[in-house]
């Protein structure tokens, strides 16, 4: 939600903006924006008029005055942007319910992180076949990938073919897997597996006892 720059997404549905999109997809919310703006002008303007303002009629001491001014602004800024973000999330929430993505058949971009011991594998790209709750209460994507890549095993004479691979979030506090599969960059770490089992696209368990680490990396939607 940039304040000052220029929006090219929808904070409620993550389309990218054209003309009226607002308007017409979530009218309620380009209410409140115009609001928003008109509000927040008014915000500015008193911010620069009270120095000069308060100071005139009331002879008031620099220090005194700048603590008047920072608790009008910090504020001023917090009774205008709660009220947006609560909104734009109770609008996410509620476009996610009447609006449900299907993870199934979604084409993603896997990258390793550097350093990582399949770093050198490079971008890799797939399509998502499941959906599974992993046996640690975690949510997983299982991801058949374009072209499988080899890495060594525990012998430097064993090389494994990887056709599939496993994502989920790295820390409980991140966006829900589903959400950060649709990003648009990758900058969202996860974490990646291999799973010793293939995955179904009716499976719904992911045992982690048959699934291998293969480190850390990011997704993004293709």
């Amino acid at each position: 939600m940039p304040l000052f720059g220029r929006e090219t997404t929808c904070a409620i549905c993550g389309a990218d903006l054209e003309p009226d999109h607002f308007k017409q997809l979530h009218p309620q919310y380009a209410k409140f924006r115009r609001a928003f703006w008109t509000l927040l002008a008014i915000y500015l303007a008193l911010l620069l008029a009270i120095p000069y303002g308060v100071a005139r009629a009331f002879s008031l001491t620099d220090s005194l005055l700048n603590v008047i001014v920072l608790t009008y602004a910090f504020a001023g800024l917090v009774a205008l942007l709660g009220p947006r973000l609560w909104l734009e999330k109770r609008g996410r929430d509620a476009w996610k319910r009447d609006h449900p993505i299907s993870m199934s058949g979604l084409r993603v971009e896997i990258a390793f992180d550097e350093g990582g011991a399949e770093s050198g594998s490079g971008l890799l790209t797939g399509t998502v076949t499941a959906k599974v709750k992993g046996t640690d209460g975690h949510t997983y994507l299982g991801v058949r990938l374009d072209h499988p890549f080899t890495i060594v095993g525990n012998s430097a004479q064993n090389e494994v073919m990887i056709n599939e691979l496993v994502v989920a979030t790295r820390f409980r506090v991140q966006a829900p897997i589903d959400d950060i599969v649709q990003s648009k960059q990758l900058t969202n770490p996860v974490r990646i597996l291999r799973p010793l089992v293939g995955l179904g696209s009716f499976d719904s368990l992911l045992d982690l006892s048959n699934a291998v680490s293969l480190g850390s990396g990011s997704i993004k939607r293709i």
